[in-house]
């Protein structure tokens, strides 16, 4: 396919270091950081406008990554592929399977799995191929990065660590498949998928040190703060879990048509909000559970929100359309209507958002 690079206008930014969550300057992970909370550093008001957009990629399922002025992504068209974050001009692209999982940026080095079930280990300066692995399942989820060890989820029902060689440290079997991206808090990764049942997992060994059962099997990633996680499951419910003392602390269900949740949470101070297969975005009160808003679309949010610091809230819909909204009420402060459904999640870096669509663009956004 061929690919157009359309319109820009320059905006400068300052660089800030990488401390606990993403900053304005990077977004490296699914979620921002490797605890996946969706929160940036970034403020971008609730008007945007499209700054360039890149066509020709089949679908933009995977969450793009973001740092030194570049945006990473991968497509269905069989691509991992560098743009500039100024102009969304090609910088380099090299051929994979299809993919839909989110890119994780660490150092020097990209990582990213496909569908075929094999996981890529990309030089971020030049596109160069380091080392692949190959899985027996689908890998459909983001990886992270921490203590040196590269983590992520596949649905040949295994979750892998990795040393930066590609080496393999060790595998942690699941009773069914992985979706989500893995999450990283003091020193654990925090593992729900297929066999409903959250696993607290020592990075250090892969050994289990505890587990909760979530009672529904879930496909979206943990967000975890402190002792508290979040996470929806396909059984229609969201839950908070106590995850120190694998308990569920509360959980919510809607009481007319509830949906099954595959969007990932973003946690803010105060508030947790998510989206929905009720085609709505949910805010809670992080603490009681207590249903803040709730903002209708006219699709599926199956995409992860992001906060931003300005206290807005940035999430896609499978109708199309990017929705910026207040985080204290929900009240609708812009709505930008992009070529087709979008199912990816936002990355936010430095005052502009990028966004595919499932159409097969890449959106670059900014403050209108």
């Amino acid at each position: 396919m061929s690919i157009r690079v359309i319109g820009f206008s320059l905006v400068f930014g300052l660089s800030v270091m990488l401390v606990g969550l993403c900053t304005g300057d990077e977004w490296p992970v699914f979620r921002g950081d490797l605890a996946q909370k969706g929160l940036s550093e970034s403020k971008i008001g609730g008007k945007l406008k499209v700054r360039w957009k890149v066509e020709g990629l089949d679908s933009v399922e995977s969450t793009a990554a973001v740092r030194e002025g570049r945006v990473v992504v991968g497509g269905m068209d069989g691509s991992i592929r560098c743009v500039d974050l100024e102009n969304g001009k090609e910088v380099w692209k090299v051929k994979t399977g299809p993919i839909k999982a989110p890119v994780c940026w660490d150092g020097d080095d990209i990582y990213v799995g496909d569908i075929d079930g094999k996981f890529y280990a990309v030089e971020g300066k030049n596109g160069k191929v380091k080392w692949t692995y190959e899985t027996k399942g689908e890998i459909s989820g983001g990886a992270t990065v921490a203590e040196g060890k590269i983590l992520f989820g596949a649905q040949d029902e295994t979750i892998r660590c990795m040393d930066k060689t590609g080496k393999l440290l060790w595998e942690f079997r699941t009773e069914g498949p992985y979706y989500g991206s893995t999450a990283v808090a003091g020193g654990k990764t925090f593992a729900a998928g297929c066999d409903s049942t959250l696993h607290v997992i020592n990075i250090e060994n892969g050994k289990e040190e505890s587990k909760v059962d979530l009672g529904g099997q879930t496909g979206a990633t943990v967000a975890v703060d402190g002792d508290q996680l979040f996470i929806g499951t396909m059984n229609r419910e969201f839950l908070r879990v106590d995850w120190m003392k694998s308990e569920i602390a509360w959980r919510f269900q809607a009481e007319n048509r509830p949906q099954e949740f595959f969007s990932s949470a973003s946690i803010a101070k105060d508030l947790v909000v998510v989206g929905c297969r009720d085609n709505r975005i949910h805010a809670f009160d992080r603490k009681t559970g207590k249903q803040i808003w709730s903002v209708l679309t006219k699709g599926k949010v199956d995409g992860s929100p992001v906060v931003t610091m300005d206290q807005v809230v940035h999430v896609g819909s499978l109708d199309g359309k990017l929705y910026s909204l207040d985080l204290a009420t929900g009240k609708q402060l812009g709505v930008l209507e992009l070529d087709d459904g979008i199912s990816a999640s936002p990355a936010i870096s430095n005052g502009r958002l990028v966004i595919g669509t499932q159409k097969g663009s890449l959106y670059c956004l900014e403050k209108e």
